[in-house]
């Protein structure tokens, strides 16, 4: 057994790689679509939310393709199994699309977005990106209502067709990438958009819909959202086929072009400027994240301590704790956080960031955020990573697995200007690196003038 989670991953890359390029070659040109990339991301996505069931599999290297295909199958079940197969439900679920989704269809698209989570389109509505225009189609492939509530009521928002591949003879794991095809193929066949947009671009929908687009001639592209994580890039972030991926600034450029021969790499600037001027306070942020196979419960634990100890510490400071959207706080720490008067942030509030002196977090990309609005970054790396961005190397923020160091800092620059002011005189040399200002604030016309 692989005794740590990054020992694991890089196993799960290799595994991933061969298992895509030799037993699914076939993927590679499926009716004119490239569905390699989307496969390689569906895999590791598979491995790491199974990593304690897939830790042995791996480890021993025998038949990892067939062990693989039958831990999905127990893991999904015999009712999910049989839906999945099922003739008269799919054939069912295919007549209520063409009735309810393509049939009322009946509007130029200029630009489609596809997203799948409210975090894009609450955040995009809000930023002055051109994106109220009548001709711009919203389609919701999660989470739908929420992403509805996000939009002004006469934005045409959509949700995704129900429907499935009919063929059975493919590995069951891959029907679930062969569906998603399926259903953008439908939607890109009742909107015939001139451009397509899509945020992030690690996900398997997004490679499956830049592949689709190359092969109808549609310009895609894909707008940088977050970090481009090291121990990701390789399979997240590499061999996509987008027409173009718009970056932050050139230091992510550097990252980018390497693995992606076949995209054109180029910045577009950092959108999320209007709302990053704010007085800075007595506050420290503390980010969470999802406990998993990186970040375990011992690691949360420590980073829940960081934060009392703070408060206990600096009793002149705000002290605010932010949980993950996708990791609400167990009662037990509530109470403990609520007890020691630390402000408990759960609807995210963007001000906090911005008007704190320090932001620390377990690899989040939300202290890049905070950097540009001049928040000092403090990342507590879990043993064996490092953050995305070397915050050491440049000058510009603390990291450490060490808890006692990062408690250390916390104190050191919440005290003491002179030492802020350093770190703050060398983030503006390279900020210009990271956070490009915008050249054209209206995204559709920037994406227009590339073509």
């Amino acid at each position: 057994m692989f005794k740590d989670f990054t020992s694991y991953q890089k196993a799960a890359i290799v595994a991933t790689k061969s298992i895509v390029k030799n037993e699914l070659s076939r993927y590679k040109d499926w009716k004119g679509i490239n569905l390699h990339p989307a496969l390689e991301r569906h895999f590791m996505i598979w491995f790491i939310k199974n990593y304690k069931d897939l830790n042995g599999v791996l480890y021993k290297k025998e038949k990892v393709w067939i062990n693989f295909e039958k831990h999905y199958l127990q893991k999904q079940g015999f009712i999910k199994n049989f839906i999945s197969d099922s003739f008269i439900l799919n054939t069912i679920k295919d007549l209520y699309y063409n009735f309810h989704f393509s049939k009322r269809l009946n509007t130029k698209c200029e630009l489609a977005i596809f997203v799948h989570h409210p975090k894009f389109s609450r955040i995009l509505e809000n930023y002055n990106l051109g994106l109220n225009n009548k001709n711009i189609i919203w389609i919701a492939l999660a989470r739908f209502k929420e992403i509805k509530k996000t939009l002004p009521k006469d934005a045409i928002v959509l949700n995704q067709p129900i429907g499935k591949e009919s063929k059975k003879d493919h590995p069951r794991f891959i029907k679930e990438v062969l569906d998603t095809t399926f259903k953008i193929e439908k939607i890109l066949d009742a909107l015939n958009p001139e451009i397509t947009l899509s945020f992030e671009g690690n996900a398997p929908y997004q490679l499956i819909l830049a592949s689709i687009c190359k092969k109808r001639k549609i310009t895609s592209a894909c707008l940088q959202w977050g970090l481009i994580n090291e121990f990701w890039k390789d399979i997240g972030f590499s061999n996509l086929e987008f027409t173009y991926y718009l970056t932050w600034g050139k230091y992510w450029n550097k990252q980018m072009k390497n693995n992606n021969p076949n995209t054109k790499i180029t910045t577009f600037g950092y959108p999320f400027i209007p709302f990053l001027e704010k007085k800075k306070l007595k506050k420290i942020i503390f980010l969470g994240q999802k406990v998993g196979p990186l970040i375990e419960e011992d690691h949360y634990n420590d980073f829940l301590e960081l934060a009392l100890n703070s408060k206990k510490l600096l009793h002149d400071f705000i002290i605010i704790f932010r949980p993950h959207p996708q990791y609400p706080l167990k009662d037990e720490y509530y109470k403990r956080l609520k007890n020691n008067s630390i402000l408990i942030d759960n609807r995210g509030d963007f001000s906090h960031l911005q008007e704190s002196l320090i932001a620390v977090s377990i690899l989040s990309s939300s202290l890049i955020d905070g950097l540009f609005s001049n928040t000092i970054p403090i990342s507590f790396n879990p043993p064996s990573t490092k953050y995305t961005v070397p915050l050491e190397k440049f000058g510009i923020g603390i990291e450490s697995g060490d808890k006692k160091i990062i408690q250390k800092s916390i104190l050191n620059l919440s005290k003491n200007k002179i030492e802020r002011d350093k770190i703050l005189d060398n983030y503006k040399t390279i900020k210009d690196e990271l956070f490009s200002s915008l050249s054209n604030n209206n995204i559709v016309e920037f994406i227009k003038n590339l073509d």
